[in-house]
């Protein structure tokens, strides 16, 4: 994480990282990365709303890393017998989210955390390990995709990434 940080830091015009686009099955990618990336007893928590066949000009092998990121986040910050929503929609605009049912993030903090090494003040987060890198590489991940991030509440409790392309 600190060496894919570092490269898009200095890498505004995405010079500096070998990116290639090609059009992409993102369902079929998002499914794939949830399966690799986490455990059995993951997965179980994860409840996937993807519609089929919705396709991005994407590299790949880069994009997973928003994927795999908010959804370990979702899972690290929620209560262990809580269910993760994943949602992936094609409408005007590509809509990707994560929704958890943790304790949420206050919205003091809401754009904070998308900097680089920042991690939230409360007890939780602290009692949790991390380098405060993940929602770094996301944002810069998805914004040289074009694409922009937000971060919501969830009702009744917890947060909400969504991502737009």
């Amino acid at each position: 994480n600190i060496l894919i940080s570092t490269r898009l830091d200095d890498a505004e015009d995405s010079s500096n990282l070998l990116i290639h686009k090609e059009n992409v099955n993102i369902s079929e990618l998002i499914s794939e990365s949830i399966s690799k990336a986490f455990t059995q007893a993951q997965q179980k928590r994860i409840k996937a709303n993807i519609q089929p066949d919705v396709f991005l000009t994407t590299d790949k092998a880069i994009f997973p890393s928003i994927i795999i990121n908010l959804v370990e986040n979702a899972l690290k910050y929620s209560p262990a017998d809580s269910t993760i929503q994943v949602n992936l929609s094609k409408g005007e605009k590509i809509t990707f989210s994560v929704a958890d049912t943790g304790s949420g993030i206050p919205d003091s903090e809401k754009e904070k955390v998308f900097k680089k090494f920042y991690r939230s003040g409360n007890e939780e987060t602290r009692s949790s390990k991390g380098t405060g890198l993940g929602l770094f590489i996301v944002k810069k991940t998805v914004e040289m995709h074009g694409g922009e991030i937000t971060l919501g509440n969830n009702t009744p409790s917890g947060s909400v990434f969504e991502v737009r392309f």
